[in-house]
């Protein structure tokens, strides 16, 4: 099992500038014309973001030195055989991480701040991500009380111990919401393509689907995943584009969206575009 490959860019903040805010980038710029599927936050729903649920994040490890993450209710756990992982699972994390929980302090308020997040790194030390280790960890986060597992990795085959898991995790009552792929010629990863999960793709800040990316009529939302900006370690800030991106904002999306309105709401909201699609 890989993570997601993002395109991305790093560049460095010398000085304090402007918070920003993660919601902004659930707010479309520009209307065009686009795919039903394509979700942004609601314009009824407010931003200040009161919660007491819990994101579980499913990923291949976690930089602890982002100064935007100082003070936020995080809990790290590892499951890939060791507490390291090659750097860019740990900034991959990270970003997840920030755009989920980010408190404001230095660059990036997150969707959801106040929200719990369980992390589960399942990275090796030689970057390899195992199935059986990722099943372990959405175990871990179902009995660690999560309300919304969030799934920015995948690969190609489904796998037996993966899908029990997931069985175990929905029937628990928890949405759990995968990234379903950057590549546009092939199909939905899994287990973005278990019919327990939704399927993110990307799409631009305009609501135009990312080029490049899984687009199929099975994907059942669009989120952007464009030009997104975060910090990975320290004060590093990385601009990524891809579905995993995607799949965090809808994360802290859906977590709002089921403190408002209730899970079967929320989970209604994401995906009642899919059925004109596949119709």
């Amino acid at each position: 099992m890989c993570g997601i490959n993002d395109n991305s860019r790093s560049t460095v903040e010398r000085e304090r500038t402007a918070v920003i805010d993660a919601v902004g980038y659930l707010r479309p710029r520009i209307a065009a014309a686009h795919d039903p599927r394509v979700v942004w936050w609601p314009s009824s729903m407010a931003e200040e973001r009161e919660t007491r649920l819990t994101i579980g994040l499913i990923e291949g490890g976690f930089d602890q030195s982002v100064a935007d993450l100082d003070g936020a209710g995080i809990t790290v756990r590892w499951f890939g055989g060791g507490r390291t992982a090659p750097l860019w699972f740990r900034e991959h994390g990270a970003f997840s991480a920030s755009l989920l929980v980010g408190q404001g302090i230095f660059r990036l308020r997150g969707t959801v701040p106040r929200a719990r997040l369980n992390v589960a790194c399942t990275a090796s030390a030689d970057g390899v991500i195992r199935p059986d280790d990722v099943a372990t960890a959405i175990r871990w986060l179902t009995s660690s009380g999560a309300d919304v597992i969030v799934i920015p990795l995948g690969q190609p085959d489904a796998h037996a111990g993966l899908t029990a898991a997931l069985r175990a995790a929905t029937h628990a009552g928890i949405a759990v919401i995968a990234a379903a792929g950057n590549s546009a010629a092939g199909p939905i990863l899994f287990p973005a393509s278990d019919p327990r999960c939704l399927a993110v793709g990307a799409c631009t800040a305009t609501g135009v689907l990312r080029p490049g990316c899984v687009s199929e009529p099975r994907v059942d939302l669009f989120v952007r995943g464009d030009r997104v900006r975060a910090p990975v370690r320290g004060r590093l800030l990385r601009t990524r584009s891809g579905t995993s991106v995607a799949c965090v904002l809808a994360g802290g999306l859906a977590t709002t969206l089921m403190t408002e309105y209730g899970r079967t709401a929320a989970i209604e909201y994401l995906a009642r575009r899919r059925k004109s699609v596949r119709d």
